[in-house]
Formats: structure tokens, sequence, C-alpha cells
């Protein structure tokens, strides 16, 4: 019973820290967002024996939502033996956050090497590659995501954003478009903003 409160208290904890995107005051913010810190805790083994790394997961992301990057990092390495992609990924956030590019580099390769992951933990996997591309301006990342997201007939809607960035990126703004209004979310002003791209001024009236 007392197990049980507990998932409850970390479910309800989870749910406050995930936050809508918010709109930007600059064109280029609205445009090109980035991966959101990974959440998956509904992933996580309900067993008694991993209640210290479920705990310390979350206490991980308290962390990287407050900017204690080195302190998250810390964490996550301990979460990598029990969570092993998503813990890889928020390693590799927190430290391109800290500008320390080389070891942010190796968290994200060790995901983006995996090819399974890219079946298996497909948010990841593309988030991996984006900003392997993001610190070397190397496209054969950009093209792997696509690639990924062609072999899913069912993209999360943090993948279908995660797509139109991409696509944008590559200045393929009619496909950006197509997948950001297929989106439950859709940002009106996003759109309008693609259509300004595709100098189509009529339907960027919003």
């Amino acid at each position: 019973y007392l197990i049980n409160n507990n998932f409850r208290f970390f479910l309800l904890l989870l749910s406050l820290l995930i936050i809508p995107s918010s709109s930007f005051s600059k064109e280029k913010s609205i445009i090109q967002s980035e991966p959101e810190i990974l959440f998956e805790f509904e992933k996580l083994k309900k067993k008694q024996e991993n209640i210290s790394l479920q705990v310390d997961f979350n206490k991980a992301i308290l962390y990287l939502e407050a900017k204690e990057y080195e302190k998250a990092i810390a964490v996550f390495k301990k979460t990598a033996t029990f969570l092993k992609i998503p813990s890889f990924l928020n390693i590799g956030i927190a430290y391109y956050e800290l500008n320390s590019y080389h070891n942010s580099k190796i968290y994200l390769e060790k995901i983006y090497n995996l090819e399974e992951a890219s079946y298996s933990n497909t948010y990841s996997y593309m988030s991996a590659a984006f900003y392997l591309y993001k610190m070397s301006n190397d496209l054969k990342y950009l093209e792997k995501i696509v690639y990924v997201s062609r072999k899913h007939k069912k993209l999360s809607e943090h993948s279908k954003r995660l797509m139109v960035d991409t696509y944008i990126i590559l200045k393929q703004y009619a496909k950006a478009l197509k997948i950001l209004k297929k989106m439950d979310f859709a940002s009106d002003l996003k759109i309008a903003l693609l259509y300004i791209k595709m100098n189509n001024y009529t339907q960027a009236d919003v």
C-alpha cells in the first residue's frame, strides 16, 4: 500500500514537470525548437528493489529543470544502470547545456550507434541525432532522423515536433507543414511562419 502511494506521488510529480511549449518572441525560436528532456517514468519497472533508482531518476529530472546540470549528470550516471537510453540522452543534454560538447557527444553517440534504439526508443534516438547535428552541422544526422521517422507509422507528438524542426532546417517547408497540421497541438503561429517561408502570404494570415 505504501509503495502504491509512492507511485501515485511520483506520477503527480511528473505531471507537474511536463509543461507545454510556449510561444517565443523571435521567429527563430518559434521556427526551431529543441528536443525536450526525456520523461520515461511510466516505463520504469514497478518493483520494490527499483524504488531507489526511480526516486533518483526523478530527482535528476528536477536538477535538469533547475539547470543544476552537474548534479543531474551525477545522478543519471547512476540510473543509467537501470534505464540506459533515457539516462544517456539526459546526460548528453546536460553536458550540451554546460557547453561540454565532447562529453555530450560521447553519450549521445552511444545512443546513435545503438541501431536497435531507433525501434525501442525512437524519440531518444532521434533526439540524440538532432543534438549531434547541432554540435557538428553534419547533415547525416538529420538524414538519419528522416530515415527513422519513415519506418514508424505512429510517431509520438514529441517525435513529430522533432520531424517538423528537422524539415525546417533542411528547408523542406512543405513537408514540415504537412506534419505540423496533423499534430494534436499544432502552433498556429508556427504554421503561419512556415507559409511565409513558402511565400504563401494569404495562408499565413491567422
